[in-house]
């Protein structure tokens, strides 16, 4: 019987008691926890990718010592004495609006978190939660805590599409890190995770002694899992799949890749992961495929793209492109007026790492599942969830089988006036144009290519439907009266182009010219006659 998987376990002490599949990072927990290391570090990941089971780790191990860590990489190193441990889980916090709701909130976490602790928090008559912290922390001996903060950003991150709110939830995260910066000398260690760092909070100015590890590369594998660490924890799950998908192992091993691989974490590239959740969560159904996990379960990041979107700065045009920034950028948001849009991407896991020149980055998707999930995410905010659910596949693909272009063009009208008023405001040129359409076949299951190059030119985009080939050419017009000229330059460049009997096969040419106008909010459009013709 195999192992079973920590699919829905993020504690430490049960996945060890239950026996279940642990990926060993002991080693990485030593040299972070050790006495002569650095106390006080943040790490951003994004979620799904293991930050709680780190902190509930460190919280066993000085907690209980190495109780549970038998036959663990840490066994033979770990020689520390146990302490007190306040393990505090902000996304509990997240439905806080105000400074006075967080302050009440942490109150209420505490008071829990101390009784766990065996630690003197009360409710002091007369006493604000912040003077009870300054108390408690006050009557410690020495380096006799260990302080562990866990999605420390999910209060703000939820409020990030409401300035005042931010604002005042800023003020009450200050009063409370003022506290324990004020008595750190009590604190052993201090370990903080989150998906954002934003730096406008005052925690990460007030501490100057916090190691932000986020990029490190010494730490690019402490979250996420390395190709030889799914081959070694992972063997048995391996072959299950292979068995049950009627694959090889080795198949197997580079569809992972594909869809759930390529995430990097470390400034000098020399390291890549894959997302946790996503391994195990296809080795526990293999049956239902290679689906988009991460995203369905956490990636989809609402607040974030709404806040994006909200003020402007969510570009389009740049979604299916590679992302050029300075390194700088990529270690903290700062405030909400300049937050910067990949950055945003970088920490919450749309983009990594692809290459480092001198300070800038070159930042791309991972992997496919990514990818998937970031046309999503597009396709959400352009056209809308209400109307791509309205959509009958079945209503265009006839159409496209039988070449019916006038269909096909109403049926991509009803898409383009779906969009928000203030979203279609952002469909601005020929390649937003382009890219809404691609995203729409795509989220209908069929495989649209882009941009695709022959020897006599570029068609925009080419789609296969039974037997028809489908190559459309797409022009922008902000006015109505420019229709007929933008239609007419594009029946221009198609006819310039050529398609051999050899590309095509035994598939029938359908070329069509289409033209969006941003004042009618509608395409115009002109198939011309189908030609493949190889020219002398």
């Amino acid at each position: 019987m195999m192992q079973y998987l920590s699919l829905y376990n993020s504690q430490f002490a049960s996945i060890r008691e239950l026996n279940r599949i642990y990926v060993d990072k002991t080693d990485l927990v030593y040299e972070l926890a050790k006495p002569e290391a650095g106390r006080w570090y943040f790490l951003s990941r994004p979620r799904r990718f293991g930050k709680s089971l780190l902190i509930s780790t460190f919280a066993e191990l000085f907690r209980n010592g190495l109780k549970n860590f038998t036959g663990l990489k840490i066994a033979d190193l770990w020689r520390d004495q146990t302490c007190k441990v306040l393990h505090l889980d902000f996304s509990l916090m997240s439905t806080a609006r105000s400074a006075k709701e967080f302050l009440e909130r942490f109150d209420s976490l505490m008071t829990v978190a101390c009784r766990q602790a065996e630690l003197n928090y009360e409710r002091m008559e007369g006493l604000d939660v912040q003077d009870r912290l300054g108390l408690l922390l006050g009557s410690l001996p020495n380096s006799s805590l260990a302080i562990l903060i866990d999605e420390y950003d999910a209060p703000l991150v939820a409020n990030m599409n409401d300035p005042d709110s931010f604002a005042d939830m800023c003020r009450g995260y200050s009063a409370i890190f003022q506290q324990i910066k004020s008595f750190q000398g009590a604190v052993r260690f201090f370990f903080m995770t989150g998906v954002v760092k934003i730096s406008l909070t005052g925690i990460f100015s007030g501490f100057n002694n916090i190691q932000d590890i986020s990029l490190k590369r010494k730490y690019g594998t402490l979250l996420g899992y390395t190709e030889k660490e799914v081959e070694t924890y992972f063997s048995e799950y391996l072959d299950n799949a292979a068995d049950v998908r009627g694959m090889s192992r080795r198949e197997v091993l580079d569809r992972l890749r594909e869809n759930y691989d390529g995430y990097c974490f470390d400034e000098a590239v020399s390291t890549h992961v894959y997302a946790p959740w996503s391994v195990m969560s296809f080795l526990s159904a293999p049956e239902d495929g290679f689906k988009c996990y991460w995203y369905d379960s956490a990636g989809k990041p609402s607040v974030l793209v709404n806040f994006l979107k909200r003020h402007g700065v969510f570009d389009f045009k740049r979604l299916d492109e590679e992302v050029r920034l300075e390194m700088s950028e990529l270690g903290a948001v700062h405030g909400l007026s300049d937050m910067n849009a990949d950055a945003i991407l970088f920490q919450s896991g749309y983009l990594t790492f692809k290459k480092v020149i001198g300070n800038y980055a070159l930042l791309d998707y991972p992997n496919k599942e990514v990818r998937r999930s970031m046309e999503d995410v597009c396709r959400s905010l352009i056209i809308g969830n209400d109307m791509m659910n309205r959509i009958c596949f079945d209503g265009i693909i006839k159409p496209l089988r039988m070449g019916e272009v006038d269909v096909v063009v109403r049926f991509f009208n009803e898409l383009m006036s779906g969009a928000d008023y203030t979203d279609a405001q952002q469909i601005s040129s020929e390649g937003i144009c382009r890219f809404c359409i691609y995203l729409s076949l795509r989220g209908l299951g069929l495989e649209p290519r882009p941009e695709m190059h022959n020897a006599y030119g570029r068609s925009d985009l080419e789609l296969d439907v039974g037997n028809k080939r489908w190559v459309f050419e797409f022009k922008f017009a902000a006015k109505k009266s420019e229709v007929d000229k933008k239609l007419a330059e594009a029946a221009h460049q198609m006819e310039a182009r050529h398609y051999g009997e050899a590309r095509l096969g035994s598939r029938e040419l359908i070329r069509v010219a289409l033209v969006y106008c941003a004042e009618t909010r509608r395409f115009s459009s002109q198939k011309l006659p189908q030609s493949v013709r190889i020219p002398e």
